[in-house]
């Protein structure tokens, strides 16, 4: 939330650098320049409401309501978002704009579609969808997801290692699609730990004879994270990226998919060894 206060704050200031030249244009860029201080003011007013609502409310209800918040807000977002962008196009094409005027304008659609971005990450935590439970085997699974991921991966300088517990396929009763969500966030998680310096991100499954349910471990040895954060790091919006590289809303999703699944996540990690993350599931029926 702190994040996007201070998104905000930047746009706006970089904006209103602008805004009182344009406002005096008597056309689509004039409309603009009001369609966005309206925009930025509902987002400034929002942001406070859900910073003041995310204090009151404890761990337990903390998903839920923000799930609904969000929803709300992207939606809200999303309307005059479509409008601005769209008069962004239309001056994009036009010929009579000098240099400099031409230039805000593309600075501007940049924002636009980072603005975007963050709104899609808060649909998708805030979707709801009817999981459609089947026995799916998780080694055909990880491989799947992983090889979406190889060229990323191979470009960071990023070794990819599997610990599967068999040769053989290991069944669990699962959403393939969300599964594969969970698979993709941690693994991204886990590349962005590891920064620039490479390493090695290892998937590793196994079983819980105890409980009956089958493991998915994402590990890697990135910068870890420390062990006051590890109580926060599935917390929507929590995030110790630099402003504008992420949302917070990574973990938050894995954690209610993993959640809606009857399973649970945990996180292991000590500063400066990596992280590896946990993730329990129920078997089929004759695993």
């Amino acid at each position: 939330i702190s994040d996007a206060e201070e998104d905000i704050a930047k746009l706006e200031a970089s904006f209103e650098a602008i805004a009182a030249r344009m406002r005096t244009r008597r056309d689509e860029v004039g409309d603009l320049a009001e369609s966005f201080s309206r925009m930025i003011r509902s987002l400034r007013h929002r942001v406070r409401e859900l910073k003041q609502f995310y204090q009151k409310i404890g761990q337990a209800d903390r998903l839920f309501a923000m799930g609904q918040l969000s929803a709300g807000i992207a939606h809200e977002i999303n309307n005059p978002l479509a409008i601005i962008s769209t008069y962004v196009q239309i001056m994009e094409k036009r010929t009579d704009l000098d240099d400099e005027l031409k230039n805000e304008i593309r600075i501007m659609g940049e924002e636009i579609q980072r603005i975007a971005g963050k709104v899609s990450d808060l649909l998708s935590f805030a979707q709801d969808s009817e999981a459609r439970f089947a026995q799916a085997d998780l080694h055909e699974l990880a491989r799947d997801t992983l090889s979406l991921m190889r060229y990323r991966l191979e470009k960071r300088g990023i070794t990819l290692a599997m610990d599967f517990c068999s040769d053989g396929p290991l069944y669990a009763e699962i959403d393939a699609n969300k599964i594969k969500q969970v698979v993709l966030n941690l693994c991204l998680n886990a590349m962005q730990a590891m920064d620039e310096r490479g390493g090695t991100l290892t998937i590793g499954t196994g079983t819980d004879p105890d409980t009956g349910h089958v493991l998915l471990t994402v590990s890697d040895t990135g910068g870890g994270i420390a062990e006051y954060d590890l109580p926060r790091i599935f917390d929507p919006f929590f995030t110790r990226r630099r402003t504008g590289e992420g949302t917070g809303l990574g973990l938050a999703i894995t954690y209610n998919i993993v959640q809606a699944h009857g399973g649970d996540i945990e996180a292991h990690s000590e500063p400066g060894k990596g992280a590896a993350f946990i993730v329990r599931l129920p078997a089929a029926p004759h695993a």
